[in-house]
């Protein structure tokens, strides 16, 4: 990433630089003893034993960076086709405890599988735990024994725990008492029966905020919009220019308030020596002067200028292939039919990004209106009079060209001036 395995190599040959001088060092603290070449035989084992290790270490030390540097486009924060991060998080202290505490947004997170599975089996718990406590009721006060419904006391048309089951299935589903019912004269069976009620009622309530809530997430959105498979670099009026395109296939249902904003993702090392695995870094598409809010309408071309701010400034065609970075796009917006906010993500390789190319027009003006032909959506074409190098090259190019005036038109305004 921001420290290439070159980095790695030469900061390794310092280590070895430096521990060979130590081990000259040592070497002249140990006086040798006369032997048959005049040396020391134990001295020379445990200088070459110190040089083995040390060199065993920088070559695991150089191992293990370069096992975390993987070619370009293998390793993604974002992945290309459903925006998913690529994030996984370990050793988590109480993390259980900690989702159930934030319940209500881990059962909308659920599968519908699961979120089904889930639903069924607690109305499944509710409907015989409540028939359960009936059924104590019930042979508390022997309404077994009784088979006159005048003798009744609690219930009326059950003999069984199958009837009391389907009571508490008619109670929680609040289908109607036609057949089996609750007298007056079993005051614990009435306060059961509420008791039952409110459960019911506040599930029932859970149950639908939570199909609701998860039937009008936005995650489903992202199928929709369409980013291009690659990126381009290339010059847009006088400006070295990052640039991808993004379309919405929805014709009656566009998104409002939208806006674009890019990360350039990277490996960065500190002045201190520490290596942050993931950096981001903002760049600028018109946040300013309000040119990051658009309306995908028809399909449109994201620019992002290349200037001393941008992390882009000394990327030229030459180095390109060799840098390993990763632009995060991330478009944001609200959905017109339900006002809620959906978010869709993909991401750009060095791999996927090519230069002096642009791309083809692919809206056309028809009768009354405009046809966006989609199959003209990734479609590239190289550009002519395109610059190689970078755009703080390109910067000092042009710095140079205005310090240098013509020398023609000095001669002519000189005699144009006597």
């Amino acid at each position: 990433m921001a420290e290439t395995r070159n980095d790695y190599r030469q900061r390794g040959q310092m280590n070895g630089s430096a521990s060979s001088v130590v081990n000259k060092r040592q070497s002249k603290h140990n006086t040798p003893t006369e032997g048959e070449n005049g040396t020391n035989p134990e001295a020379n084992q445990s200088t070459s034993s110190s040089n083995e290790t040390c060199l065993e270490e920088i070559s695991i030390t150089q191992s293990i960076r370069a096992s975390s540097i993987k070619p370009n486009g293998k390793r993604r924060l974002c992945r290309k086709s459903d925006g998913r991060l690529n994030t996984k998080f370990t050793n988590i202290h109480h993390r259980q405890a900690r989702l159930v505490q934030d319940w209500f947004i881990t059962i909308v997170d659920f599968k519908w599988r699961y979120l089904i599975l889930f639903c069924s089996a607690w109305f499944m718990m509710t409907w015989t735990f409540f028939a359960v406590v009936y059924y104590c009721i019930m042979h508390i006060t022997d309404d077994f024994e009784k088979h006159n419904e005048h003798e009744s006391k609690c219930f009326l048309n059950v003999k069984g725990f199958s009837g009391l089951l389907l009571f508490s299935l008619e109670t929680q589903t609040t289908v109607g008492y036609g057949y089996r019912t609750l007298t007056e004269n079993c005051p614990s069976a009435i306060i059961a029966l509420w008791i039952h009620s409110i459960i019911g009622i506040i599930f029932d309530s859970v149950v639908i905020a939570t199909t609701l809530s998860k039937m009008v997430r936005s995650n489903k959105r992202k199928w929709t919009i369409a980013f291009s498979k690659k990126a381009s670099i290339a010059l847009y009026n006088g400006d070295l220019c990052f640039m991808f395109r993004l379309g919405d296939f929805r014709i009656n249902s566009n998104m409002f308030e939208a806006h674009v904003r890019l990360y350039f993702v990277t490996e960065t090392r500190t002045e201190e020596g520490e290596i942050m695995p993931i950096t981001f870094t903002d760049m600028n598409v018109g946040y300013d002067t309000g040119e990051d809010r658009i309306m995908v309408v028809t399909p449109i071309i994201i620019r992002h200028i290349i200037n001393s701010k941008s992390p882009l400034y000394k990327v030229s065609k030459a180095n390109l292939s060799s840098q390993s970075f990763e632009i995060l796009v991330v478009l944001e917006g609200n959905i017109e039919q339900i006002g809620v906010t959906a978010q869709c993500r993909t991401s750009y390789t060095t791999a996927e990004i090519v230069w002096g190319h642009y791309y083809t027009n692919c809206i056309e003006h028809r009768g009354v209106g405009y046809i966006a032909n989609f199959a003209l959506f990734d479609s590239l074409y190289e550009g002519q009079n395109q610059k190689v190098c970078s755009a703080e090259e390109l910067e000092q190019l042009q710095l140079a060209e205005n310090d240098n005036p013509d020398n023609d038109t000095n001669g002519s305004k000189q005699e144009t001036k006597f």
